[in-house]
């Protein structure tokens, strides 16, 4: 809708006027579908896996963590390419190397946080770490399978791990938020602008004024996604499970040690 609207601000007509040369509320020969057809493919590239996911679980009886599940994610993942390279080869014939550049900027970002990793492209939440994991249960917290893992809950080595695991947790989902934000504000908001006519002329603070506000909207939606307060809840015992270091005064003497 963000990048709809985006449009409607840039090639909107004035179709009511009893003289306007047009009938339509869109200048719609002015704008460019691959343009739009590549900023809808990247932007709903999470509700196309979910809707293949939820096919693939429905229709045949498969594990949602099964190995099928996840081989289908990655030719998921192809496939979107795939239609994006498809695309992008048109918009190259039409538009100059600096908007190409623009149109290509955000993966150099998404391999500077990602690196080579595939799933962030479309998972949200990250996926399990070494023996600790942590999983919603029914009720909706989130916890850690410290017991499961082997040892005794309060054992050191599995509390370090268990605070190691929930770190990364917490920065991988740091990163979705603030890379996805940018995303969706940037296609939606940014590239309709960038590729418009340099003929066209439009109001520079109100297409600014929306996409801040595309951006956002977007973080707050990411933020509640992602650190719900049951996970929050998570980070407070997992804190508690490490403990506190506590000042020792005076002098002690060799045998302490």
């Amino acid at each position: 809708s963000a990048l709809g609207l985006q449009y409607l601000n840039l090639y909107r007509t004035v179709w009511w006027m009893p003289h306007s040369y047009t009938n339509q509320a869109l200048n719609f020969d002015l704008i460019d579908p691959f343009i739009i057809a590549f900023s809808l493919t990247l932007l709903s590239r999470r509700l196309i896996w979910l809707s293949i996911r939820a096919a693939i679980i429905y229709f045949l009886p498969v594990s949602p963590s099964g190995r099928f599940v996840n081989g289908s994610k990655f030719c998921t993942i192809g496939m979107i390419l795939v239609i994006l390279g498809y695309l992008a080869y048109f918009v190259v014939q039409k538009h100059s190397m600096v908007n190409i550049l623009y149109l290509v900027y955000p993966a150099l970002v998404y391999f500077i946080l990602f690196g080579a990793a595939a799933s962030p492209f479309i998972d949200l939440s990250p996926g399990s770490q070494g023996r600790v994991k942590i999983y919603k249960d029914k009720v909706g917290t989130f916890r850690t399978n410290l017991a499961a893992a082997g040892g005794v809950p309060t054992s050191p080595e599995l509390i370090r791990t268990e605070v190691a695991i929930t770190k990364t947790d917490f920065n991988t989902r740091l990163k979705q938020v603030l890379f996805n934000t940018i995303i969706s504000s940037y296609y939606s908001g940014f590239i309709p602008c960038a590729f418009c006519p340099s003929f066209l002329y439009y109001e520079v603070w109100w297409v600014s004024q929306h996409t801040l506000t595309t951006f956002l909207g977007c973080l707050t939606l990411y933020l509640v996604h992602c650190f719900p307060a049951g996970y929050n809840h998570l980070l407070h015992r997992t804190s508690l499970h490490l403990g506190l270091w506590h000042k020792m005064e005076g002098r002690i003497s060799p045998n302490f040690y």
